[in-house]
């Protein structure tokens, strides 16, 4: 299943985009134009996961925060594949969301992490400590953890007590940091995107068995994150 999180536009707003396809179109611009009543604002992209009412949760736990109209102004414009899209700029209460939205899906990655070799079950019950000790998966925090810092980690029987999967954390927010201030990618989920330029990938099997452990894609990924200096991470498809 492939997920994303999006917040609908007003009626003002659509009728604008929709002026701006008008006259693309008339101008003789091709492209793969989304109809009007399915035009959105991409606050983050999750790609295919199966356990979407882990992202309901994470989405219902930051809108539980939220006061107040979102104001959002059109801004810039590109093509990504065949997909025109426009930009957005927001006041501050639209870029927290997105960032305490963005925040939310990397400690659900970290947890994953985590849950490598255990039951999900052991996870669920230990998740409130490992986010707290983990400073909430801040990743300018947790980048910045020391020896000292590790140990800590170690000695606290309310999380997964592995010096290996506590060490990956650290380094692959370090990673990120990394991929982010090298201006290739601006986030996490555009740098796993652009491995398929942006495209789902769906694997019709008839039956769940034949699900390959990997493939020359998840093969792919695994060598470019392992370069860019990520651990942990296996090419399991």
């Amino acid at each position: 299943m492939r997920l994303f999180i999006a917040i609908k536009l007003s009626r003002k707003m659509t009728d604008d985009i929709e002026g701006v396809c008008r006259f693309l179109r008339g101008k003789g611009v091709s492209g793969r134009y989304t109809p009007t009543e399915s035009l959105h604002l991409t606050l983050a992209f999750i790609g295919e996961y199966d356990r979407p009412d882990d992202v309901l949760a994470a989405m219902e736990d930051v809108w539980a925060e939220q006061s107040g109209p979102l104001r959002i102004r059109l801004n810039g414009s590109g093509c990504w594949g065949d997909l025109f899209w426009i930009g957005a700029d927001g006041e501050p209460g639209l870029n927290d969301l997105v960032k305490h939205l963005r925040d939310e899906l990397r400690a659900m990655l970290c947890l994953e992490g985590m849950q490598a070799g255990l039951s999900w079950l052991t996870i669920i019950r230990k998740e409130a400590a490992i986010r707290e000790a983990f400073d909430d998966f801040d990743i300018n925090k947790v980048s910045a953890y020391d020896e000292e810092k590790v140990r800590a980690l170690l000695q606290n029987p309310d999380i997964i007590r592995s010096k290996s999967k506590i060490n990956a954390a650290v380094t692959n927010a370090q990673a990120v940091q990394r991929l982010i201030a090298s201006g290739e990618f601006r986030t996490l989920d555009e740098y796993v995107w652009h491995f398929t330029s942006g495209r789902r990938i769906i694997h019709r099997l008839n039956n769940p068995a034949d699900t390959p452990a990997k493939n020359e894609l998840s093969e792919r990924v695994s060598r470019d994150m392992k370069k860019r200096g990520f651990s942990g991470r296996c090419h399991t498809s």
